[in-house]
């Protein structure tokens, strides 16, 4: 009776007060380092259930003071403002998820723009916990010292994540990385371009063809030497008082065709000219008797 009795009590602690589960959850925050343009730390979450979600922002105080001001780098790959009552999508879609036994280290910067920030001195960080269901956090980490000597302007970092190992001391390991060899091109060698032999025209002899000119053969001119007849009255057709006298002077101009087509493809013709004389001749004797015939 007595074990059940101590069962009993056990099951109804669980049962009506289940806030003490959630109370178990931790956040610890640590290795707070400054970089060349912002600041990072490591978050460390334990406790939560398979079923429970946990987004976290980084806020920034001065000491005593209840404003918040800050910036921090998204998994988006941008800078995000501190937001005291961020709606549930823009926690869900910006703000950082970390995962159950695992050291994630996050990115985050002051904001010099903000009317919270004081100028360069000693302020407190910290991470405030949502669960993404509501606007409120749920919860936050313990706070780190934060000396800022001036303004740090924004950058571009990495957010990496590593496993924590349960039940140990936490440890962040950061991965080294291997140096991947850089193939060097092998300089190919240009071939050089082989002249082209530029053919040579010979000029052809042309054959000279000579022409002869033809040569000019004079133009002979048959002249009849004039005739002078004379005869007494008792020498022709009985006596006569009248002396007759009958000249004649014809000049008969024969051309020879003087063209060396002429010449060569035409024979001589030596009886042409026979007979016009004998032609002259005979027309003047015919002549010279009818004439002295009439006298």
């Amino acid at each position: 009776m007595k074990y059940f009795s101590l069962l009993l009590t056990t099951c109804l602690v669980f049962f009506l007060f289940p806030k003490s589960v959630h109370s178990a959850i931790t956040l610890n925050i640590s290795n707070l380092e400054k970089g060349e343009s912002s600041y990072s730390l490591d978050a460390t979450l334990s406790g939560i259930s398979t079923s429970s979600n946990c987004y976290v922002q980084v806020v920034i105080t001065a000491p005593g003071s209840p404003h918040y001001f800050g910036q921090t780098w998204s998994p988006k790959g941008e800078w995000f403002k501190y937001i005291s009552s961020p709606a549930k999508e823009y926690i869900t879609e910006y703000f950082i998820k970390l995962e159950n036994d695992q050291t994630t280290k996050i990115i985050f910067n002051t904001d010099p723009d903000d009317e919270d920030y004081k100028g360069p001195g000693e302020y407190l960080v910290k991470l405030n916990r949502y669960t993404g269901g509501a606007s409120s956090p749920a919860g936050d980490s313990n706070s780190l010292t934060l000396n800022i000597a001036d303004p740090t302007p924004t950058s571009d970092p990495t957010i990496i994540i590593t496993d924590t190992p349960t039940n140990t001391s936490t440890s962040t390991t950061t991965p080294t990385p291997t140096n991947t060899p850089t193939n060097t091109p092998t300089p190919t060698k240009t071939p050089t371009p082989t002249p082209t032999p530029t053919k040579l025209i010979t000029p052809t002899p042309t054959k000279k063809l000579i022409t002869s000119t033809p040569t000019k053969i004079p133009t002979t001119v048959i002249k009849t030497t004039p005739t002078t007849l004379s005869s007494t009255p008792s020498a022709i057709l009985g006596e006569s008082t009248d002396s007759a006298s009958l000249s004649a002077n014809v000049v008969v101009d024969i051309k020879i065709p003087t063209t060396p087509e002429n010449i060569v493809n035409k024979p001589k013709n030596y009886k042409t000219p026979f007979f016009i004389g004998l032609f002259l001749a005979i027309s003047s004797s015919t002549l010279l008797y009818f004439r002295h015939r009439k006298d």
